[in-house]
């Protein structure tokens, strides 16, 4: 809801249920009346049993609820002072509305379109798209909001079964050949503006502008520069309209994209130059650019968890996004993964954006972290010409690792791990089999290390 009472509520961190009035007169003759706060349910005459079972609930609940306020309301600092950000991404706008609450990170478009998608089969209408939008800027101020994905191949195209009738388009640049799939882009641009217009104009009346966040839109499954051209495309042609003309400023505009593909890994220099900040989704990314497994149904090979080149290929994005003055954050399972999370802090990323449930023990454990380590770690490869594919650096990394996990200075179990990792490295190389993709990968792979070879 966003009427007046509600948006008031939610600026006060109040829950807030409405009723009708048959559904208020429905609750007058109840001995009693229990409310669920997290859901807006409403259950009358509930057993002493059941009273006193949901008040031992509540009270585990309260318990760990202190716990992670605790936490969330830290100083985001390693336990030797450097200091890192975490966001919450989602696709709700219910998500740590309390003081202490992490800034948020990306609005999965997608995701939060799903319940009308499966009852209705198809893309909501525009009415529907702005209160989604509206929602999301209410509740989390500050937000990256990811435009619709459904680029790249038949597996994302699950996630939109109702809209069988799409057709395939690799990225964004493809709608230009599409006009109904470009529609419901323009519809989306259009529902995202009106609904940021309303809350900015919502919050002025309630403070000052100077402060206001600014509107962050992420294109997915970014393959060349001309899909940064044709964002902007789009952008200008919803900016022309006589509504948006007056009332939408161009610099409240921020535009950036996530990086997934190995096409965009090839050209990450010049896409770097196109935009104003980089989001690494480290899912797709490795799925795409590593053959990593992500599905169970996946015929992907499953690399081991820290192989020197992606730990390469994360240094390399940070690294080149940080000297051209980027933003750069990371999204993703990895991200949720402490020792991944502390080698990204090192590299230099600019936030990690992680899901809500996963948040507090992460921060838990990187509050209790040392970042020296990693730091020095990181700064041994830059002096070393960044490398990461020769033998005594894939040594020296699994024994980095190991030490992390165990305490123990193993050599044995890094000089294992090593060759396991080489020898799936050569597979690829020498197996005449081996498809085109594969050996595209450890082309790109030997580019970008300046690698003569791995055998």
């Amino acid at each position: 809801p966003t009427d007046h009472a509600t948006v008031i509520a939610k600026g006060q961190r109040i829950p807030v249920i409405r009723v009708t009035l048959e559904e208020f007169a429905m609750l007058c003759d109840a001995k009693n009346i229990v409310i669920d706060i997290n859901t807006g349910e409403i259950v009358k005459d509930v057993s002493a049993e059941k009273i006193d079972e949901i008040g031992q609930r509540m009270g585990r609940a309260h318990e760990l609820t202190a716990k992670i306020k605790t936490i969330l309301n830290k100083p985001s600092t390693t336990d030797d002072g450097k200091k890192f950000t975490l966001k919450v991404s989602g696709e709700s706008g219910n998500v740590f509305g309390e003081s202490g609450s992490p800034p948020a990170g990306i609005f999965r478009t997608e995701i939060a379109m799903m319940p009308h998608l499966n009852h209705n089969g198809g893309m909501p209408p525009q009415e529907e798209q702005i209160k989604v939008f509206a929602r999301a800027f209410l509740s989390y101020r500050d937000v990256i909001i990811r435009l619709l994905d459904f680029f790249g191949n038949t597996d994302k195209l699950k996630i939109f079964e109702c809209l069988k009738g799409l057709p395939i388009i690799n990225s964004i640049s493809g709608l230009e050949n599409f006009p109904d799939v470009r529609n419901i882009y323009v519809v989306q641009i259009e529902s995202i503006f009106r609904a940021y217009i309303n809350w900015r104009n919502i919050s002025v009346t309630m403070g000052s502008e100077d402060d206001l966040p600014s509107l962050k839109l992420m294109i997915p499954t970014v393959i060349s520069v001309n899909d940064m051209n044709y964002l902007d495309l789009l952008l200008n042609d919803v900016m022309r309209q006589s509504e948006f003309v007056n009332n939408f400023k161009r610099n409240w505009l921020i535009r950036g994209f996530m990086i997934e593909t190995l096409d965009a890994l090839k050209v990450f220099n010049e896409l770097i130059q196109e935009t104003q900040f980089v989001s690494l989704g480290t899912n797709d990314l490795l799925r795409n650019v590593f053959s990593e497994k992500r599905y169970k149904n996946d015929t992907g090979m499953t690399l081991i968890e820290f192989n020197p080149l992606k730990l390469f290929v994360f240094h390399y994005l940070i690294e080149t996004a940080k000297s051209n003055e980027k933003d750069v954050g990371i999204c993703g399972e990895q991200t949720e993964k402490q020792l991944w999370a502390s080698l990204f802090i090192a590299m230099g990323a600019d936030y990690l954006s992680v899901n809500p449930h996963v948040l507090p023990s992460l921060k838990d454990s990187l509050l209790r972290s040392t970042n020296n380590k990693f730091e020095e770690f990181i700064k041994g490869r830059e002096k070393n010409g960044g490398v990461y594919h020769k033998i005594e650096a894939v040594k020296e990394l699994y024994k980095f690792i190991n030490e992390q996990e165990t305490g123990k200075d193993d050599d044995t179990l890094s000089i294992e791990i090593c060759i396991q990792f080489l020898k799936k490295v050569r597979e690829i190389l020498h197996n005449k089999e081996a498809t085109e993709e594969e050996k595209d990968m450890v082309k790109t792979y030997e580019e970008l290390a300046h690698a003569a070879s791995f055998h």
